[in-house]
């Protein structure tokens, strides 16, 4: 029987040492897995930045097709002009 009772014995120590494995391997598994970044530190102070608005923008379009515009007029004035003065020269 004391053979028996030591094989009882090892087959209780190896369960429960493996038991035990088991459970302190779950305990620290969320210790040992990656932790997430903690975000950054709200920093006070700083450069601000104004973008402007979308309404500047589209303001801006609008100016270059008014000058695009302007300047195809000037440019036919200046030809109507040139044309009279050499028609009054010939």
């Amino acid at each position: 029987m004391s053979i028996k009772k030591n094989n009882s014995k090892k087959t209780g120590l190896i369960a429960s040492t493996i038991i035990h494995l088991i459970v302190f391997i779950l305990l620290t598994l969320p210790f040992m897995s990656l932790t997430y970044l903690d975000p950054p530190k709200q920093r006070t102070g700083g450069i601000s930045l104004n973008l402007g608005e979308s309404d500047d923008f589209s303001q801006s379009i609008v100016d270059d097709e008014r000058r695009n515009r302007l300047e195809a007029e000037v440019e036919k004035i200046k030809d109507a002009q040139l044309k009279r003065q050499q028609a009054e020269e010939s």
